[in-house]
C-alpha cells in the first residue's frame, strides 16, 4: 500500500514562495530607499523621510500579511492531526479516524486529506491518493517528528504540487504518526494578489510624495 517518494520538504518558517517574495520585496524597497535618501537634497529631507517611513511600514505590513496567510494555510490541518492523534491514542481504529471510503485525488482536489502511519512509517489508512495510490513523505520527516513530536512543512510529492503539511506523533494505545495536508494552490494565488496590492499602494504613495514635493517647489517659485 505504501508508495514512498522522495518529495521536496521545506522546513523553513515561511513557505518557500513566501520567503523568496519577501526577500525580493525587502531588497527592492531597501535599494530604492537608500538611493532616494543618498541623492536627496536638503529641501527633500521631509519627503525623503516620509518616503522611507512609508516604505518600511508597507514592507513590514506585507510580511505580516504573508505570515497570516501561512497560518491560515495550515490551521485546519493542525486541528485535524491534534484530534486524530488524540483519538488514536485512546484506542480508536485508523479506519474510524480516516475513512477509506472517502478517497481524494490530491493532484486535482483542494480538499484537505489525512493519513495514518504505524511506528514503522507504513501507511495504515489514507484519504488522499496520487496516481491511484497513497503517497508518503520522505523518511526524514518521520525521524524529525519522532524526535520533536510535530512538524509543519511544505511538501511537494510531485513537481507542480505543493501542500501545507502537518504531521504529529501518536502515542498511547497506538504509536505512530498522523498527517494532514492541503494544497497551497489558492494560498499562492492569494500571495500574488497581496503582492500587487501592496506594490500598488507603495507606488501610489511614492507618486503622491513626489507630486507634493514638486507642487511645493512650484508654489514657492
Amino acid at each position: 500500500m505504501e508508495n514512498e517518494q522522495p518529495g521536496i520538504v521545506n522546513r523553513r518558517i515561511m513557505y518557500d514562495a513566501q520567503r523568496k517574495t519577501v526577500s525580493v520585496v525587502h531588497r527592492f524597497f531597501g535599494m530604492v530607499t537608500i538611493l532616494f535618501l543618498r541623492h536627496a537634497r536638503r529641501q527633500m529631507v521631509l519627503p525623503a523621510t516620509i518616503f522611507a517611513v512609508m516604505t518600511i511600514v508597507i514592507g513590514f505590513s506585507y510580511a505580516a500579511d504573508l505570515r497570516i496567510l501561512q497560518y491560515g494555510a495550515e490551521a485546519e490541518q493542525v486541528q485535524m492531526v491534534v484530534d486524530a492523534a488524540a483519538a488514536l491514542g485512546r484506542g480508536a481504529s485508523a479506519g474510524a479516524v480516516a475513512s477509506a471510503n472517502r478517497q481524494i485525488d490530491i493532484e486535482t482536489s483542494l480538499s484537505p486529506f489525512i493519513m495514518i502511519f504505524d511506528d514503522q512509517n507504513r501507511i495504515m489508512q489514507s484519504t488522499g491518493i496520487l496516481n491511484g495510490v497513497p503517497v508518503a513523505p520522505p523518511r526524514g520527516v518521520f525521524n524529525y517528528v519522532k524526535n520533536h513530536g510535530e512538524d509543519r512543512i511544505t511538501w511537494s510529492p510531485k513537481k507542480g504540487l505543493r501542500f501545507a503539511m502537518v504531521m504529529k506523533r501518536v502515542e498511547g494505545r497506538m504509536t505512530g504518526f498522523v498527517l494532514a495536508a492541503r494544497s497551497l494552490t489558492e494560498v499562492e494565488k492569494s500571495q500574488k494578489v497581496l503582492f500587487w496590492q501592496f506594490f500598488a499602494a507603495w507606488a501610489l504613495g511614492t507618486a503622491a510624495i513626489y507630486a507634493g514635493y514638486r507642487l511645493r517647489n512650484i508654489f514657492r517659485e
